[in-house]
């Protein structure tokens, strides 16, 4: 079993004697500590509604399914009187009188006012999808809406989702050319890919990732701040200033500190001989493009590369088989008690779950192939780098494979080609910000997982959870992100080029 201390948040982990021998005297103190249970409750988020509101839509179908997913974004609700001088609660959206429901209790409406008012939800529409008792009910819900609307657009993209997350196909003809297409996600409100038509349902298929990982990004003020900036050309400019020779010993230079700074994150010790030689071995990677990026190459290559200065002998390159979490040992006069802060997905999730999130880079790499510009570097980066280490897929390495990730990414989306934005440096110099951007995905996960722990410290997972790291919001992700690369631009690159350029010039001249 692992984990990671709260005080050391970025993937640092315990062996499991150590654990055994934490949880040895914690139940020395109490036997109640060996077993703890916690059922599943109807999410927190809903207890902001009160009368005279209801909630429709997205929510109500949290709320009428009980299922386990985080507030939507700007949840619906409705008045049930005439009492104008009440609000809706912050951050929740007030319909018009206008669409009060005839029949509250109907999913067909909620589907209907959550897609044509709100837009898709994966998170939640997956869960429903998945739902134990409730998934029959879904899939006969949604067939009798496209039988009886599938022309509409807020019905198309219904269609196309449930069938594209479900794989089952609903006897229903396809549209064809009879209708003009829409797209599944509004542009103007989310980042999106390049098209693809579904000829079957209508619309074009925008995603940015695959069925097996699908974050959004939402577009907010901040990230088109960022974008319009141009990071990437504004830092080759700045090293192109400065000459090739200098840009030939950033390569090597930046490597070298990006792979401490990572390490140090970690809390790993390590032997100062080594890293020249995993610096050496992680260019000899980074500057071969016919090198796949997939999964194979992570666990027959990166992983071992990155775990090469670290002395863990009996650490396996497979997928872990046990539930890994991060707690924190609370102490009382009376008992002893982990306070757990995050879950990582469920073991046997992890394999189909990084299939999906190569799958959606294979995706990302073909549109900027194809396309070049057609979806946003940074943001893609965030999404697979991020999700790598929400995932967890590995015992150990996952915060070091997740930062390499980022870094690949950017460079092989053509952001900044052959070289590398410093962002660990970034990281390890500001650590709460970093931690508030893991700290995000877990108020979006940790309500809504059930689980028991065991005495000697082994967690075991009682409902579905994988909709939660499929498809969560990886605004704050791509937010965060950005503002590492604004940083780096902005104040590390250039302190260092001047640097450099003066030692080069003490040197040479």
């Amino acid at each position: 079993i692992f984990f990671r201390p709260r005080n050391d948040p970025y993937g640092h982990t315990m062996s499991l004697c150590k654990r055994i021998q934490s949880r040895q005297w914690s139940n020395n103190l109490s036997n109640s500590r060996r077993s703890a249970c916690f059922f599943p409750k109807p999410p927190a988020w809903l207890q902001e509604v009160t009368h005279p509101f209801v909630p429709v839509g997205w929510a109500s179908i949290v709320k009428a399914l009980r299922l386990n997913c985080p507030r939507p974004f700007e949840p619906l609700v409705i008045r049930q009187d005439h009492d104008i001088s009440r609000s809706p609660p912050d951050g929740w959206r007030l319909l018009p009188d206008d669409y009060a429901l005839e029949d509250p209790q109907s999913l067909e409406d909620h589907f209907m006012i959550a897609m044509q008012f709100e837009g898709p939800n994966l998170c939640v529409l997956g869960a429903a999808i998945k739902h134990a008792r409730h998934g029959q009910l879904v899939a006969e819900t949604i067939r009798a809406l496209v039988q009886a609307s599938r022309e509409e657009q807020w019905c198309r993209r219904l269609w196309f989702l449930y069938e594209w997350m479900s794989e089952d196909r609903l006897d229903v003809d396809d549209l064809g050319d009879s209708v003009a297409y829409v797209d599944v996600l509004d542009a103007t409100e989310y980042y999106t890919g390049r098209p693809i038509l579904s000829t079957r349902h209508g619309v074009r298929d925008n995603l940015l990732g695959c069925r097996g990982f699908c974050p959004v990004v939402r577009r907010t003020p901040l990230l088109a701040k960022y974008a319009s900036q141009n990071y990437g050309q504004m830092a080759l400019e700045l090293l192109n200033k400065h000459g090739r020779v200098l840009a030939r010993d950033y390569s090597y230079d930046m490597v070298l500190q990006e792979t401490i700074h990572s390490m140090t994150i970690e809390g790993v010790d390590y032997d100062s001989y080594d890293v020249p030689a995993l610096v050496k071995t992680l260019m000899k990677h980074g500057n071969l493009d016919d090198v796949p990026l997939d999964e194979n190459a992570v666990k027959q290559y990166i992983l071992p590369a990155v775990m090469s200065v670290t002395e863990l002998p009996d650490y396996s390159f497979a997928y872990r088989e046990q539930q890994v979490y991060v707690s924190e040992t609370i102490c009382t006069v009376d008992d002893t008690k982990d306070l757990i802060h995050f879950i990582a997905a469920k073991s046997d999730d992890c394999p189909d779950m990084v299939g999906g999130l190569f799958c959606t880079l294979e995706r990302m790499w073909q549109d900027i192939t194809e396309e070049p510009g057609s979806i946003d570097s940074v943001v893609a980066a965030s999404m697979l780098g991020f999700g790598m280490v929400f995932i967890h897929p590995f015992e150990d390495g996952n915060g070091r494979v997740h930062r390499f990730f980022i870094q690949q990414a950017l460079r092989r989306f053509g952001y900044v080609p052959q070289m590398l934005f410093p962002v660990s440096r970034v990281m390890v110099r500001e650590p709460e910000k970093y931690m508030s951007c893991l700290n995000n995905f877990d108020a979006q996960t940790m309500p809504h997982i059930t689980y028991t722990i065991a005495g000697d410290g082994e967690m075991v997972i009682l409902n579905d959870t994988d909709h939660l790291y499929r498809y969560f919001d990886s605004t704050a992700m791509a937010e965060y992100l950005y503002e590492c690369v604004h940083t780096c631009v902005e104040d590390d690159l250039p302190t260092y080029c001047s640097l450099m350029q003066s030692t080069w010039d003490h040197v040479y001249v």
